[in-house]
């Protein structure tokens, strides 16, 4: 008796003092749903994390990220669904409108992902960038009329 009460006395200590973790559960986008969503996609490294977003040095740009440093506010940081961000890591992002105070917001939910482990994404971004700029703009067809 004196054993299964100390028993159930350490399980209980062992299970009040452990700490739950949640694993990241979302709904994660085609590479192209979210860049048909994304205002910018680009890969970047990480220059700054600041209290108000995190800025990139963009190396290359796939749509909407003309600047060379652009400020994304990164959801999710020091959370489960963290997609690793810290200073000199490098990134795919999609960047997606965001309001007046944060114009842009990139999540690991949104395809940001490091980008060793985002080469798919890249293959993806690269054939989608090569469509894009063989399609006839019908705007400029039509004004050269």
């Amino acid at each position: 008796m004196k054993k299964a009460t100390i028993f159930l006395f350490a399980l209980a200590v062992l299970l009040a003092s452990s700490q739950a973790s949640f694993a990241c559960v979302c709904g994660v986008y085609t590479v192209a749903d979210a860049f048909k969503r994304a205002n910018a996609v680009f890969a970047g490294k990480v220059i700054a994390i600041e209290s108000d977003g995190v800025k990139f040095k963009i190396e290359k740009s796939w749509k909407g990220a003309g600047a060379t440093i652009i400020k994304v506010y990164v959801r999710g940081l020091g959370s489960s669904c963290d997609p690793g961000i810290r200073k000199g890591r490098r990134f795919i992002v999609y960047a997606y409108p965001g309001g007046q105070r944060i114009p842009l917001l990139a999540s690991y939910c949104g395809r940001t992902r490091a980008l060793g482990d985002a080469d798919d994404d890249v293959r993806e971004l690269n054939g989608i960038a090569r469509l894009r700029h063989r399609k006839p703009n019908k705007a400029l067809q039509l004004a050269a009329r």
